[in-house]
């Protein structure tokens, strides 16, 4: 997540992600769970479903960076490399819950 402002001169580096909201793995449950946020919404939803469902969660990455500049280049890269990694080594899923809240603009 992340709102891009492309009147605001300097990027929005990893380190901007890492101080605000920087998760991988059942971390993302511990910290949002019961959070007022779109992934406490996606914990609380799953929780509420019909037991004969079987829904078991996988929590794979939650990146946030507050409104600021552009997202760098190689910021960017990694933050989608990090994505399609923790998707891979799931293995096999059902589906995907994505919260993608902004307006994310990155250099290139």
């Amino acid at each position: 997540m992340h709102e891009s402002n492309t009147f605001i001169a300097s990027p929005t580096k990893l380190d901007d992600f890492k101080a605000d909201l920087f998760l991988h793995g059942a971390e993302i449950e511990r910290k949002l769970k019961s959070s007022h946020h779109e992934i406490g919404g996606f914990f609380a939803g799953l929780a509420a479903a019909p037991p004969d469902l079987e829904i078991e969660v996988v929590p794979l990455v939650a990146f946030r960076a507050t409104p600021a500049g552009v997202i760098e280049q190689a910021t960017f890269l990694y933050l989608v490399d990090s994505i399609k990694s923790a998707i891979k080594q799931a293995g096999a899923l059902d589906g995907l819950l994505v919260a993608i809240h902004g307006a994310a603009v990155a250099e290139g």
